[in-house]
């Protein structure tokens, strides 16, 4: 009897489909894609490839003082960027990101915005001197007295509290000559030459002989005239000219030809008159105005000509009044004032106009002070001008002080939906691909007949009924 099929009322379900999830994903990913494309939101910071004026930019007219946040330990992140300028009447002005509050302005931004306008520091007046850190700032009022803001998770601002964030100045110390602000720790010198650290200690850089951190200022060594915070490392200059050093070691930073940690200070060389402390490389200046470095090098950042580290002091040049070493480019003024920088030019922070330079190369004349960050670098001309170049954290346009630089929303949404699609597509594809492959080897596998054959049914069934 020959039984009529009939057609299942069953209906198969769309994401059943492995072919109908390939379609859905590629919908979500074109969609995805051109909401990043035309969602609000403003491009990336630009890049100022030459020495150009704050002022001509819409920032402030004059500086007497300048710091920029080097962005310790990461290679470039927009946000681990903040610049501080000083002017003649102490009043302490500031820009970039402010995630852990470091502008000190009172408020915060999120992680992908930044004030692209200067912003002046609160309840802050009379500034004599700044220290950027990695997400913490420290200030000297010209009464003496220190305070500090920013970040607090290691204890860096000194205040007895490991809070996330301080978003506005707090007094820390009184009779405070000169303040370093490192990575994740602090130095700062009282008028009778006395060193005081605090913050975090994990590689010794607090100098204190122990890997504990320090919450509230602890004395490291007294006749101390200068001092510089690196990432991970701490310099000091001594009334007699010796350079003392300490902390993380791990590309020869300290200069004392290895690379062992040290927790207490040691000294490097003698005749020294200024020193710098950038990521992991370090500058000083004797006192014939000779350039001496040491470190890292991976970017030509020594400027000897070379990308190997060097363990000990290398001269570098001659007749230098002023350094600065950034995360991986360093800069010096002559006494001639001519301004030379050297080392990485990924984000044109040499203002060369081209790209990396392991030796010197003049930038422009007439400088008085330079400060090296991550990204960008600072500078003042003898008229108080005040130039920048490499990222570009200055507003080409308008004049809020509030104005807030934000990536782009439509982006991270595309890589939200990318995520999902991985999770939600892929793995049932692939586990389409590996059955099919198995049932494809399992045919392969099978033997055919090597030849066609009959069978006899007549012998079969004889043979059956015979048993």
């Amino acid at each position: 009897m020959k039984i009529k099929e009939g057609k299942s009322n069953h209906k198969k379900d769309f994401f059943s489909s492995w072919k109908n999830k390939v379609i859905l994903g590629i919908l979500i990913l074109t969609f995805s894609s051109l909401t990043a494309c035309t969602s609000p939101g403003y491009p990336m910071p630009p890049r100022t490839r030459t020495p150009t004026n704050i002022e001509d930019a819409g920032g402030i007219y004059a500086a007497t003082w300048i710091s920029v946040e080097t962005g310790f330990e990461s290679d470039f992140e927009p946000g681990d960027i903040s610049s501080f300028a000083l002017q003649a009447d102490g009043s302490l002005w500031a820009w970039g990101a402010n995630e852990s509050g470091q502008l000190g302005n009172g408020r915060t931004t999120g992680w992908s915005e930044f004030i692209i306008q200067p912003v002046q520091v609160r309840i802050l007046d009379d500034v004599l001197s700044a220290s950027a850190g990695s997400e913490h700032t420290l200030a000297i009022q010209s009464n003496g007295s220190l305070w500090s803001w920013g970040s607090n998770v290691y204890g860096q601002l000194g205040d007895d509290t490991v809070d996330q964030r301080r978003m506005s100045p707090d007094r820390v110390m009184d009779n405070v000559v000169a303040a370093s602000a490192g990575g994740v720790h602090s130095l700062a010198i009282q008028s009778d030459g006395s060193l005081w650290s605090w913050g975090s200690n994990a590689h010794g850089q607090l100098g204190d002989a122990t890997k504990e951190q320090q919450f509230n200022p602890v004395l490291i060594m007294d006749d101390v005239v200068a001092v510089s915070a690196g990432y991970l490392h701490s310099m000091a200059i001594t009334l007699d000219g010796y350079l003392w050093a300490w902390g993380s070691n791990s590309r020869g930073q300290l200069g004392n030809g290895n690379t062992i940690d040290w927790e207490s200070p040691i000294q490097i060389m003698d005749d020294v008159v200024e020193v710098s402390a950038g990521n992991d490389h370090t500058l000083a200046i004797t006192s014939d105005g000779s350039l001496w470095s040491w470190g890292s090098n991976r970017s030509g950042q020594l400027g000897d000509g070379t990308t190997e580290d060097r363990h000990r002091p290398v001269r570098i040049m001659d007749d230098v009044i002023a350094i600065s070493a950034g995360y991986r480019h360093s800069a010096a003024v002559r006494s001639d004032g001519s301004l030379w920088v050297w080392g990485s030019n990924a984000n044109d922070q040499l203002g060369n106009n081209g790209g990396h330079r392991p030796k010197p190369t003049w930038i422009m004349d007439d400088v008085v002070a330079v400060s090296a960050g991550q990204s960008n670098t600072l500078a003042i001309s003898s008229d108080g001008s005040l130039w920048f170049w490499g990222r570009d954290w200055i507003g080409q346009s308008g004049d809020d002080i509030y104005f807030v630089y934000s990536s782009n929303f439509g982006f991270a949404l595309l890589m939200i939906f990318v995520f999902l699609f991985a999770i939600a597509i892929v793995p049932p594809m692939a586990v389409v691909v590996i059955v099919r492959l198995v049932k494809w080897r399992r045919r392969k596998n099978m033997q055919p007949f090597k030849k066609p054959y009959s069978v006899n049914y007549r012998k079969i069934r004889e043979g059956f009924l015979d048993n």
